[in-house]
């Protein structure tokens, strides 16, 4: 009778814990998506005060490093480059967002073009043309790389 009632405990009390956690998740989720809904729709500073405010509430979370670029791709848009750079420099400085390295190259190649520093600009859009030629962002970049080239060089069309 004992053991039934700790086998009927533990369930219970294990069963109420993954309900939590599951619902810990769903908010999660529910945050982050949101968030990338509102700056899908250009509403950049809300979408920066969303994603920071994840950051903050989810410091452990799996898609801390996608809502750190949400963030900077944000503050990009905002006209904020430096905190741009410094939130990107960040993210690539972990070694635990090696799956979105790719794209925070291709924005620091590209906040840095549009600082007017074509130098730093070419170099980060050179690592992602080098170290990721199967990226989403190749094309995006080697069309910026083209357009560092032109900006160089003082050429006009």
């Amino acid at each position: 009778m004992l053991k039934k009632i700790i086998v009927i405990s533990v369930i219970i009390y294990s069963g109420l814990f993954s309900y939590v956690y599951v619902y810990a998740l769903d908010k999660e989720d529910d945050e982050f998506y949101k968030a990338v809904e509102v700056y899908s729709k250009g509403l950049y500073k809300d979408s920066t005060a969303m994603f920071g405010n994840f950051i903050d509430t989810y410091p452990d979370s799996l898609k801390l490093y996608m809502a750190k670029l949400y963030l900077a791709k944000s503050l990009y848009f905002r006209g904020d480059y430096l905190k741009t750079i410094s939130l990107i420099d960040g993210v690539i400085a972990s070694k635990k967002a090696r799956n979105v390295y790719d794209e925070a190259y291709y924005w620091l190649a590209k906040t840095y073009y549009i600082l007017g520093n074509y130098n730093s600009a070419f170099e980060y859009a050179s690592v992602v043309v080098k170290n990721y030629p199967d990226s989403y962002f190749l094309w995006d970049v080697k069309y910026l790389i083209s357009q560092i080239y032109l900006r160089k060089n003082n050429v006009t069309l």
